[in-house]
């Protein structure tokens, strides 16, 4: 494995924790790729069920996997891993859950060459474990120049998919950013800091990557504390944001009022220690940043009727949602 100018390699990495239903299909439509130049880095988050097992028995038989151990510490350190060892012209991530069409990393190789692209983004399908597509809503093409265009869709979740799989990316350009330790929320800081270094992004409208929907993501699940790291995710981007494009800063307020209010919801349907402690400061943080960002919310209707209403009663919203929206508790 080697790079070569007319035949780059690209470095897959693959963080994985108990995956032991859905891993041997992944790896094998990593194997099967049109583009053979490939080192493949399984980094096995330590897994307790049979992942390790497969993940050696396929590395046996072909050179371009390679397998790390490390203790879990949550994907976004275990991608931090991968990076490390990769060596790749450009390299890309892939979720243990999910699987690629054949073609996948030659069509993103071809339009990061064709437009000269430092990042390129397909667009995919969302599937169930047998492969039933739930959704798949066509998106056109398009290049978009400059870091700060690239930020501001992101910021506004707009085409730009705040998820690392899916995208190919030039390693001479990002291979030293890193995933901050987060169990949530860790893949948008680090495409925030990887879009502030891009020039050109290509947006293709090929469906190339098959995300998979574990069966209880389709309902709601039970709070888990991890939760809270979706909000320390979104005040460091802030942060960034009012360093470097303070025009910005508005949609993360937007983001850290709009989760914190849905967090203190569910968390006020749970028994947990310190419950108090966190409610009060979910409440302080919505309350900062819902008057940061109020003059965007009332744009949007159905968003506004959920923060005006969480604003008016915090309790009462909570109460309300629970009948709306059960939540399954384990």
């Amino acid at each position: 494995m080697k790079n070569d100018m007319n035949d780059p390699l690209i470095s897959v990495i693959i963080p994985v924790y108990n995956a032991e239903r859905t891993l041997e299909r992944c790896i094998c439509s990593l194997l099967a790729q049109s583009h053979r130049n490939t080192e493949l880095i399984f980094v096995n988050d330590g897994s307790t069920d049979s992942s390790a097992g497969i993940l050696l028995r396929f590395a046996r038989n072909d050179k371009r996997i390679c397998v790390l151990d490390i203790t879990n510490s949550g994907p976004g350190i275990a991608r931090n891993k991968g990076l490390e060892y990769m060596n790749g012209e450009y390299f890309c991530f892939v979720d243990s859950d999910d699987y690629t069409e054949q073609d996948f990393l030659s069509r993103m190789l071809s339009h990061a060459v064709l437009h000269k692209a430092d990042i390129v983004q397909v667009d995919h399908y969302s599937v169930t474990e047998k492969g039933e597509i739930i959704s798949g809503r066509k998106l056109l093409p398009e290049l978009l120049r400059g870091s700060f265009i690239c930020l501001e869709m992101f910021s506004e979740q707009k085409r730009i998919k705040n998820f690392p799989w899916g995208k190919l990316f030039r390693s001479s350009k990002f291979r030293d950013i890193r995933f901050p330790a987060l169990y949530k929320s860790e893949d948008k800081v680090y495409l925030f800091k990887v879009l502030t270094q891009c020039n050109r992004m290509y947006l293709s409208d090929q469906k190339l990557y098959f995300y998979v929907l574990e069966p209880n993501s389709l309902s709601r699940a039970s709070f888990s504390l991890k939760e809270m790291d979706e909000i320390k995710a979104a005040l460091e981007i802030r942060m960034l944001c009012t360093r470097l494009y303070p025009g910005l800063s508005a949609y993360w307020d937007i983001y850290i009022a709009s989760r914190s209010a849905l967090i203190y919801c569910k968390l006020m349907l749970t028994e947990t220690g310190n419950k108090e402690k966190f409610l009060q400061q979910l409440s302080k943080t919505f309350d900062t940043h819902y008057q940061n960002s109020l003059h965007i919310f009332l744009k949007n209707r159905n968003r506004a009727l959920f923060i005006l209403l969480f604003h008016w009663n915090k309790r009462f919203t909570a109460w309300l949602y629970r009948h709306i929206n059960p939540i399954k508790n384990n």
